[in-house]
């Protein structure tokens, strides 16, 4: 699973297996290691059936983001790239939850892993 932060903003990048654990475990989860000079930090997406709408909570080392079980069940088996939702913040912001299927990329570049990633659909014009 993949993270990216920027501005109030949340994407998570779920492979093929991180959406199938999703799926079956209810939870996919992905950790930095930074060894001695600070730790761990894991991020989880979490299907809960006592969420509403999507919903993100920072503590300690861990950021977590909740969707909706119900959503994420029907996500994890659709052709559906992504879900979304905002989350009120302080003082009248918005942090904006983004939670979606990676795919490969459209041109292989070097260092990119695209194993375990979904097809791109818009590979298939490509060739």
């Amino acid at each position: 699973m993949k993270l990216r932060l920027h501005a109030n903003s949340i994407r998570l990048r779920l492979s093929q297996s991180d959406v199938l654990s999703l799926n079956e475990q209810g939870v996919a989860e992905s950790a930095i290691d930074f060894g001695l000079a600070g730790g761990k930090f894991v991020y989880r997406l979490v299907a809960d059936e006592n969420t509403a709408s999507p919903a993100a909570e920072f503590f300690g080392n861990e950021l977590v983001v909740r969707i909706p079980r119900e959503k994420a069940i029907a996500w994890t088996n659709s052709d559906v790239v992504g879900l979304r939702g905002d989350q009120a913040a302080d003082a009248g912001t918005v942090l904006r939850i983004l939670v979606e299927k990676d795919f490969a990329c459209v041109k292989p570049r070097p260092g990119e892993d695209d194993l375990d990633t979904f097809p791109n659909p818009a590979r298939a014009g490509l060739s």
